[in-house]
């Protein structure tokens, strides 16, 4: 399949449905995008992206639009991610995606309008994203939604799933991890202390889990006091221990964390010695150096070399890895006193990678080569001679010469070959291994490295310029080192010091703020021996101090571009100087030619003088010719240089119009959820406004209502008083009637006895008379009543002395009876008081119950209200802020309107000027070519004469010599 017709069929869509947003655009972007994710999926098609065309930029661009639109659907959504996902698998393009697209930002708002739904695959596939994408990202500012984007993450962080938390605390330690910005912001937030005991909670967890959260405590704790109280030295061991054991689990990104955790740690002098004290560091390197051997993954063994190379840096850690990875000869002679180490055959093996399959692991191996032959330099080559050989041998098979002209790879072939020659030159102290570089090492293949060197140097200026600079001094010192010992040397040196991207070089080393590249280069010029030219080297330092300091005044790019211009413009040539007499005289026979001359009136050195002034005229022309045709030259070139600028700048104003796109759109996001907030928030303080009013009214009610009741409760409280202390008169005149009736009762006893005969005589009619007091008994009302009757009846029947006993015992028993009636009575009474205290003060319990909760949930109201009245002054303040925001922003949306029309009007302008320019510049072809045709004409014109005038100063000189007749 054709990358371009699929790449620019897309855009084609993207930008249609862009511009009409209809189903049948909508389905032809869907279908494109379903190729794009074919052509992306195979990773011999990334290389058209890798390029970065701008055809691929609005390619990366759109698929990014699509992210950010709110409006797109669930297969455009999935589409676009894998599309994103396929991507990431090159590393340049990962890299072009972290810092000119700020993929890392487009999909954190991308999350927040989406939503954090851990059971939607697509929010799964866009975590894996973001945690690929934000490792080792760099982040100089913090943006508004990346705020919100990193608080959601803490709240998230709470989550009961291992898993999404892990993917969390993994995105987490990416963004914190060597960006100050994102440090400080975390560490400005009012929650920090509760986010830290979150963390430290989640060290009692899976093994990854506990190595993410400490990776944030370490960016975060060395801002504040908590770093003291966590890295301990027994808390540094354990977290030591913890990355040796999960530097050999099964998850890359898990060691690839591990790994970075342990660099961080031991870059503080402090944590060194906790981790020189684990006593498992050197069951760990053993561990690593068996596992590389035993064929692990080469990003494995890449992460391993990297750890090896961490440990390298500690001092005392690195005679340990010496011992570990320099092992002691088992074929020694029984005389000899010394001891030969071999260094491990895996690393001699790695040395001699194919660069373009293995680079990194090429790479990282040669450093460690680097360190190991830097611990041995002293005098000590003779123990690990023969092991060096074999690695150099093996560098010597591997070493190919510079035909990548791709930047990206260009810097990869750059730091392989600075550490191939960086051991060489160390290896170029011993005069043994001296002599076996210069029977082994391609002089031819060195040439020509550092031949593309200087072409590099002079035609580019980036980056990689200063590593360009000291892989060439690098090659120079390597070839002096050789220089006595073989053949050849010195004519390759020669040719190389004769380049004035050479001088340039070596002038860049000697002003340079580097002290290796001045030691390199003041010591190239004490070993040379005068090889190379004083004069180009003295023009070359005086363009570099005029250059540098007129970029001392002007800014740095104007500054770097004029710098470069004027290091390698071509000189003019300089025009034949004609002397003053020569020039009259020519113009005196110029004079004698046009008022009619006679040849034999001319002398032979007239002529030669005037031969001479038209040769040197021609000269002259074709000089001027020559210079005219390099300035068209060097106009093309900055034609070019031009174009490609313009390119640049245009995917540079795309990337930057993408940025205040997204701006936009969040600003717009931004003020929707204002709105929303306010409406929320007006609707919020309606309803509170409501509450209070109907809270107030319920107060007012429960206070009137508690005030009768108190009201009630005391008038209740008097009344029983009184009712009590009239019980209790009552009851004390009762027993004193009671104490009377007593000794009546005693003395009408005796009187009884007396009349007992009498009265068993009329038992009959007494007991009559009990039945009639039943009956009183049972009616007391109208017993009462019928009591005379009764008594006159009785005063018939009997005697007036048992009519008076009868009285007197009715009487008692009466009063006996009247008397047990009101105690039961007053006795109920009283219990039933009793009880109506206990139930009104129960009623006044709760009542006061009541009254407290009522005024407990009314001083709650109270404080509510206040909080409300607070919180809607801050919603006040907000949404002023906000309104002042809105118009700032308004008005930054109007500048922005105009420079857009501005920087479109301007880019307009500039492809008529381009178009101008360039149709001038085919117009000055033209003009050129029609010229050289024309000069060339001329000089056959004046070839014909200067032959003609050549027969005739001959025939002169023949007649004047005699040679011929003259003519008669």
């Amino acid at each position: 399949m054709d990358a371009n017709n699929i790449v620019t069929a897309f855009v084609t869509s993207a930008n249609q449905y862009t511009v009409n947003q209809t189903d049948d655009n909508l389905k032809q972007l869907q279908r494109h995008l379903e190729i794009l994710v074919c052509l992306t999926s195979e990773e011999c098609n990334l290389s058209y992206f890798q390029n970065r065309t701008l055809l691929s930029s609005q390619c990366i661009t759109h698929v990014i639009n699509v992210l950010l639109d709110a409006s797109s659907k669930h297969p455009l959504l999935s589409r676009a991610l894998s599309v994103l996902q396929n991507l990431l698998k090159n590393p340049h393009i990962f890299k072009t995606l972290q810092t000119t697209f700020h993929l890392q930002s487009a999909l954190s708002t991308f999350m927040q309008n989406y939503g954090m739904s851990a059971k939607d695959p697509l929010v799964l596939l866009c975590l894996q994203i973001l945690e690929k994408v934000t490792y080792d990202v760099k982040i100089d500012y913090i943006e508004h939604h990346f705020e919100n984007f990193i608080k959601m993450l803490l709240t998230l962080i709470e989550s009961e799933s291992a898993q999404a938390v892990q993917v969390y605390l993994h995105i987490l330690s990416n963004i914190c991890r060597k960006n100050p910005k994102v440090q400080s912001f975390l560490c400005s937030l009012p929650n920090l202390k509760q986010i830290v005991k979150k963390l430290i909670s989640f060290l009692n967890s899976v093994p990854s889990i506990i190595l993410y959260s400490l990776s944030i405590l370490l960016s975060i704790t060395p801002y504040n006091s908590f770093g003291t109280r966590l890295w301990t030295d027994d808390h540094l061991t354990t977290t030591f221990d913890l990355i040796g054991k999960l530097m050999f689990c099964d998850d890359d990104s898990c060691v690839a964390t591990a790994l970075d955790l342990f660099v961080d740690l031991t870059a503080v002098k402090k944590n060194q010695l906790s981790f020189v004290k684990s006593p498992s560091l050197v069951k760990c390197l053993k561990k690593m150096c068996k596992s590389i051997s035993e064929e692990t993954s080469m990003k494995r063994a890449v992460l391993y070399l990297r750890f090896f190379l961490t440990v390298a840096e500690v001092p005392e850690a690195f005679q340990k890895l010496c011992s570990v990875l320099c092992v002691p000869s088992p074929n020694k002679d029984s005389g000899d006193s010394s001891q030969s180490f071999n260094i491990h055959p895996i690393l001699v093996e790695m040395c001699a990678v194919n660069c373009n399959e293995g680079a990194p692991l090429r790479e990282n191996s040669l450093k460690l080569v680097q360190k190991l032959l830097g611990q041995y330099n002293n005098g000590n080559f003779c123990y690990i001679e023969e092991s060096v050989k074999l690695i150099l041998q093996g560098i010597f098979e591997s070493m190919q010469g510079p035909s990548l002209t791709k930047d990206q790879e260009w810097e990869g072939y750059l730091k392989a070959q600075l550490a191939v020659f960086d051991i060489l030159a160390i290896c170029c102290s011993s005069e043994s291994l001296k002599i076996f570089i210069s029977h082994h090492l391609n002089i031819h293949l060195c040439e020509e490295v550092a031949k593309f060197v200087l072409d590099k140097c002079s035609t580019d200026n980036s980056l990689c310029y200063e590593s360009s600079v000291d892989l060439f001094l690098m090659i120079v010192e390597v070839i002096l080192g050789l220089e006595t010992s073989s053949v050849g040397i010195e004519q390759a040196l020669e040719r190389m010091l004769e380049n004035s991207s050479a001088m340039q070089c070596l002038s860049y080393a000697l002003t340079s703020s580097n002290n290796e590249l001045i030691t390199r280069a003041v010591r190239l010029m004490s070993q040379s021996k005068g090889n190379f030219s004083v004069s180009l080297l003295s023009e070359s330092l005086l363009m570099r101090n005029v250059n540098l300091h007129r970029s001392a005044s002007q800014s740095s790019e104007s500054s770097s571009q004029n710098s470069f211009t004027s290091d390698f413009m071509p000189s003019a040539p300089k025009k034949p100087h004609l002397s003053r007499s020569s020039g009259k005289s020519v113009d005196f026979l110029l004079s004698k030619i046009e008022n009619g001359l006679q040849i034999k009136d001319l002398k032979s050195s007239e002529i030669m003088d005037l031969y001479e002034h038209k040769i040197a005229m021609l000269t002259l022309k074709e000089q001027e010719l020559q210079s005219y045709v390099d300035a068209k030259t060097a106009a093309l070139q900055e034609a070019d240089r031009l174009i490609t600028q313009y390119k640049c700048r245009q995917s540079d104003a795309d990337t930057e119009a993408l940025r205040l796109r997204s701006m936009m759109k969040e600003y717009e996001q931004r003020s929707e959820q204002y709105a929303t907030q306010l409406q929320v928030a007006e609707q919020k303080h309606r309803k509170t406004e409501a509450n209070f009013l109907e809270a107030r009214q319920k107060l007012k009610e429960m206070e009137q209502q508690q005030n009768e009741q108190k009201d009630m409760a005391t008038s209740q409280l008097n009344r029983l008083n009184e009712q009590k202390r009239s019980l209790e008169e009552e009851k004390a005149r009762m027993a004193e009637q009671l104490a009377a009736k007593e000794q009546e009762k005693k003395m009408l006893t005796s009187h009884l006895l007396q009349v007992e005969d009498d009265l068993r005589l009329k038992n009959k009619a007494f007991e009559d008379l009990a039945e009639t007091l039943e009956e009183l008994k049972k009616c007391s009302e109208k017993a009462k009543v019928n009591y005379e009757q009764e008594r006159q009846h009785l005063q018939k029947l009997i005697e007036a002395s048992q009519q008076a006993v009868s009285a007197l015992e009715e009487k008692n028993e009466t009063l006996a009876n009247e008397m047990a009636k009101k105690t039961e009575d007053f006795l109920q009474r009283i219990s039933d008081l009793v009880a109506e205290k206990e139930q009104l003060s129960e009623q006044l319990k709760l009542r006061d119950s009541k009254i407290e909760d009522l005024s407990e949930s009314l001083s709650e109201k109270t404080e509510r209200l206040q909080e409300t009245a607070t919180a809607l002054d801050k919603t006040k303040a907000n949404l002023e802020q906000t309104d002042a925001q809105r118009k700032k922003l308004q008005q930054d949306k109007k500048i922005l309107e105009l420079l857009c029309k501005k920087y479109e009007g301007s880019i307009e302008e500039k492809d008529s000027q381009i178009k101008t320019v360039t149709v001038e510049l085919e117009e000055l072809k033209k003009e050129h070519e029609e010229a050289v045709t024309d000069k060339d004409g001329q000089i056959k014109h004046l070839q014909d004469e200067l032959a003609k005038h050549e027969y005739i100063t001959g025939m002169i000189h023949n007649l004047t010599s005699g040679k011929l007749a003259p003519p008669k």
